[in-house]
């Protein structure tokens, strides 16, 4: 079952919706449906500032185990905030984020040595988003753009799986007017430390044990476009340093034929630490 409700007054788009599917759903068509999950959502779009303000908030929470088939329940709640600026023409657009998703199962847990217990599941995610872009002419068309996000997760359970994580990345993408060339240079850096709580088999000798990971990619691309844009190549590098190393090169292109699209690519990934790869791939599309 699915309710919706949409009101759009005084510059507020306000959406309301209700789901609810059993245990034993299934779409065929939209495997990618959760089942098992009840709950709802309720979200509002404002308009401020002639249209060049955007404020956008929702919240949702929803809740399984609806036949009660399963020993415990897992409850889930999120909230988004995001402002968005549009001044126009001329000027960059700036974004700023925040969301806050929780999760908690009430069944209990216990060490192995039954001295510590707590929920199945008990964390709270944040995530912190700013970015911005700027579309700019220097002779011929840039579109530049930057987001960095912050996540931090803090785990409640006997397991203290806590995480947390800086993503940074920037493009710039340059359309030449002389020839019908585009090309795209991008940056991307992650880095990622987790921690989690180790038991021996008294639980006595506990560690919290941490991680960290991070990697850097390099990304540089092109695409020419032939016989009236409906043929394109396009080329691509992306080298991978840090605890991922790997370089991945990718060729290929697509032509268009009125309402036919074929897409011909040649992917082969070049890898420090373990085999190669090669991926082949063909795509008819016909749009209609």
């Amino acid at each position: 079952m699915e309710s919706f409700l949409t009101l759009n007054y005084l510059n507020n788009y306000v959406r309301a919706q209700y789901i609810r599917r059993g245990t034993a759903y299934k779409s065929l068509g939209n495997e990618f449906q959760q089942s098992d999950i009840q709950g709802f959502v309720v979200s509002d779009n404002v308009r401020l500032l002639s249209n060049k303000l955007f404020a956008s908030v929702s919240y949702e929470a929803k809740s399984d185990n609806l036949s009660k088939s399963k020993s415990s329940t897992t409850d889930y709640n999120t909230f988004v905030g995001a402002l968005t600026l549009n001044p126009g023409a001329g000027y960059p657009t700036v974004q700023v984020g925040y969301a806050l998703g929780s999760r908690a199962n009430d069944q209990t847990v216990f060490s192995p040595d039954s001295s510590n217990s707590s929920k199945g599941a008990d964390d709270a995610t944040s995530r912190y988003t700013v970015g911005a872009s700027y579309d700019m002419n220097m002779g011929f068309r840039n579109f530049v753009s930057v987001s960095f996000n912050i996540v931090d997760r803090v785990d409640n359970t006997i397991y203290r799986r806590d995480q947390s994580s800086n993503f940074l990345s920037a493009s710039v993408s340059s359309f030449f007017t002389a020839i019908p060339l585009q090309t795209t240079f991008s940056v991307l850096t992650s880095q990622t430390t987790s921690q989690v709580q180790l038991f021996d088999s008294l639980g006595a000798n506990s560690v919290l044990a941490s991680t960290d990971y991070s990697y850097t990619a390099l990304g540089l691309s092109g695409q020419y476009r032939m016989f009236n844009d409906n043929l394109r190549l396009i080329a691509q590098v992306t080298p991978t340093f840090g605890d991922l190393e790997r370089t991945v090169f990718k060729v290929g292109g697509d032509y268009s034929y009125k309402a036919h699209v074929f897409e011909l690519f040649i992917d082969y990934y070049k890898n420090a630490n373990f085999s190669n790869d090669k991926i082949l791939s063909f795509v008819y599309r016909y749009n209609f």
